[in-house]
């Protein structure tokens, strides 16, 4: 059964060999790689070439000029011919079992959807060196409506991405890509919307690369605000569904957003004022929203006006805010 691997590039030369060797060597060899250069500036094409001349399952699409990843992606699904879909990042690499796995538990299970786990390194250990166990546990199977909960658990980073999963191709059928950043909660609702089964095993399989300078992902820029467009279409899918209970967790997601991205907006930021003010607007619009929901927290809502009154948002306040917890 042929699985079509996806891979948008971009500037990432000094991983490339990593990333591809950790995909050529999978023990699911019917593969169809697309290797996505993003109009790269460094050697990432080049070394794309030399891939692609050793192994004929690897095809190059190269962008016209530089895009985010969606847009990227969609080049690739545009193209792809396998049955199912994974979708791993240029900087990453993956266990030798990753697509075996997942088709086998996609498959086995009858869901046209299934995830694995994840561990973080540092992108320089090899992907034979990455740790991954040995007895890998049966997947459990949920349902849509779990599968959303779960997006607001302490495990959230699982459910909301897009590159530890395989997808039966039907899954992106009149569906693709966002061309925003957070791509990933842009297109999650609709993905799972299109099937009632995923099957989620917990083994880490894909080893995601924190790479030095990636803290700069952390700065505000007045792109990320698309972010809340993905939160409302949630907000309203769920309300759509009756899930009154998800609806007012996708809303205290989206306030929580608020004050994270209003953290980020340092004084050297142009118009920091103006970014305030509509972050602080987004808020308070939303606790609206939220106090007519008829699933709610009052107790979140009047810790939401401490914030809007004396209170200063720390990092460390999320966890709480959003799992009850502190991590």
């Amino acid at each position: 059964m042929k699985v079509s691997i996806i891979i948008p590039f971009w500037n990432v030369a000094d991983y490339v060999d990593r990333c591809m060797r950790s995909v050529t060597a999978q023990t699911h060899s019917d593969l169809e790689i697309i290797a996505v250069d993003n109009a790269s500036t460094d050697k990432t094409g080049e070394k794309l070439k030399k891939w692609a001349d050793a192994d004929s399952r690897i095809k190059i699409i190269t962008m016209d000029e530089n895009t985010g990843p969606g847009p990227a992606r969609n080049a690739a699904l545009d193209r792809a011919t396998g049955e199912y879909i994974c979708f791993v990042d240029g900087d990453d690499c993956i266990s030798p079992f990753y697509t075996e796995k997942l088709l086998g538990w996609a498959s086995d299970n009858d869901c046209k959807i299934a995830l694995c786990g994840y561990s973080l390194n540092d992108g320089k250990t090899p992907p034979e060196g990455c740790a991954v166990s040995l007895e890998l546990n049966y997947p459990e199977i949920i349902g849509a409506r779990d599968y959303f909960q779960r997006l607001y658990t302490d495990k959230e980073i699982l459910y909301v991405v897009v590159w530890n999963k395989i997808y039966h191709r039907s899954i992106f059928e009149g569906v693709r890509f966002a061309d925003m950043l957070n791509e990933d909660d842009e297109i999650i609702r609709h993905v799972i919307d299109k099937t009632d089964k995923i099957a989620v095993c917990y083994d880490s399989l894909y080893f995601y690369t924190v790479r030095q300078g990636s803290i700069m992902k952390s700065a505000f820029r007045p792109e990320k605000m698309a972010v809340f467009g993905a939160y409302e279409d949630r907000i309203d899918y769920f309300d759509s569904k009756g899930w009154y209970d998800l609806s007012f967790m996708t809303m205290r997601g989206y306030m929580v957003k608020c004050l994270e991205m209003k953290r980020l907006v340092t004084d050297d930021v142009e118009n920091a004022k103006g970014y305030r003010l509509i972050l602080n607007t987004m808020r308070k619009d939303m606790m609206k929203r939220a106090a007519k929901c008829p699933v709610r927290s009052k107790r979140f809502l009047l810790r939401m006006r401490y914030y809007l009154t004396i209170g200063k948002f720390k990092e460390e306040d999320r966890a709480k805010l959003l799992f009850g917890k502190q991590t």
